[in-house]
């Protein structure tokens, strides 16, 4: 539309790029400085090299450094922040995704993928469905919607129904319990 365009071509067009490891050096010693804090060189190095995604996740690991230095009565140094940085690398290594649950879902009842998205409401597959949309919720931190998107579009709702029952199958049936917990293991290794 005319209108559209006309207030588009009054804007400013630039390109967003992700910072040179000299402009994240810059922010995480100026985040420090209005923290109260100063950061040398190396460990502002260490951080910007570490953090490669978004500045957020630069932010939040200058921030994790220096509470773990205050909490510990320590000093902000490279060794610190190694210690504090490489633990939640080890920890986002460990990250589990919707397909290794299904997967791992899957081998314990004996269904795919394709068969855990169908409409199918035959009763061991859908506990089958459950118990990976509860393992999801579980094991992720993903939101209802996003887990019942990648099972089939199905909404929050049916997401939220299905935690609710497998409270009740593990009243239920006590040996569900230990499947349950059997899978969360082959899930992790």
């Amino acid at each position: 539309a005319e209108r559209l365009s006309s207030r588009l071509a009054s804007g400013l067009v630039t390109d967003i790029h992700m910072p040179s490891l000299e402009t994240k050096v810059a922010i995480l010693k100026k985040k420090a400085v209005g923290n109260n804090e100063v950061i040398d060189d190396g460990v502002a190095h260490f951080i910007a090299s570490h953090v490669v995604s978004n500045i957020r996740e630069l932010e939040g690991a200058l921030i994790r450094v220096m509470a773990f230095a205050s909490l510990t009565n320590q000093s902000v140094t490279l060794e610190l922040a190694k210690r504090v940085l490489l633990r939640s690398v080890e920890q986002k290594k460990r990250v589990i995704d919707f397909n290794r649950i299904i997967t791992t879902v899957g081998k314990h009842y004996s269904y795919t993928l394709t068969d855990l998205r169908s409409k199918n409401r035959n009763k061991d597959l859908a506990q089958a469905r459950h118990v990976a949309m509860f393992l999801m919720k579980k094991m992720t931190d993903k939101s209802l919607r996003d887990i019942g998107s990648f099972l089939g579009g199905r909404d929050h709702s049916t997401v939220m129904h299905a935690l609710d029952k497998v409270h009740g199958y593990i009243e239920e049936q006590p040996d569900l319990q230990s499947k349950i917990k059997r899978i969360e293991q082959d899930i992790m290794r």
